[in-house]
């Protein structure tokens, strides 16, 4: 847990602090809740000049990276590890870079950078 925490920690400052989005995995991109979430960060994003993080995951994870992407700025991801068989989104495919993403083991170390996120940033 410790190493997952200074890893993570050490994506935050090569990424920078910003903005923290959670939500949904299980957003569809033809909901219209979808293009709010992409407008929302985008503009968020530009309103802050900085970086968008997410949990890393699909849904409105994803469209949050997408928002931000759109704004030009950075995007990261500190997220659970998946167990087989199951998909990830928003950081780890298209968004941003495999770079950009940490995988934790366990929801502790996810949660209490992202909050170090969020604090230390806006």
């Amino acid at each position: 847990v410790y190493k997952e925490l200074l890893d993570a920690y050490a994506l935050i400052g090569r990424i920078g602090v910003g903005c923290v989005f959670f939500g949904s995995a299980r957003l569809d991109r033809s909901s219209a809740f979808w293009a709010l979430a992409v407008d929302l960060a985008r503009d968020v994003a530009l309103l802050l000049g900085s970086a968008t993080w997410t949990g890393g995951g699909p849904g409105m994870m994803h469209a949050a990276s997408e928002g931000a992407v759109q704004a030009g700025m950075r995007v990261g991801g500190i997220r659970i590890g998946l167990e087989a068989g199951q998909v990830g989104g928003g950081c780890q495919r298209g968004a941003a870079a495999e770079e950009a993403a940490k995988a934790c083991k366990t929801y502790l170390p996810e949660v209490r950078a992202l909050t170090h996120v969020w604090r230390c940033g806006v």
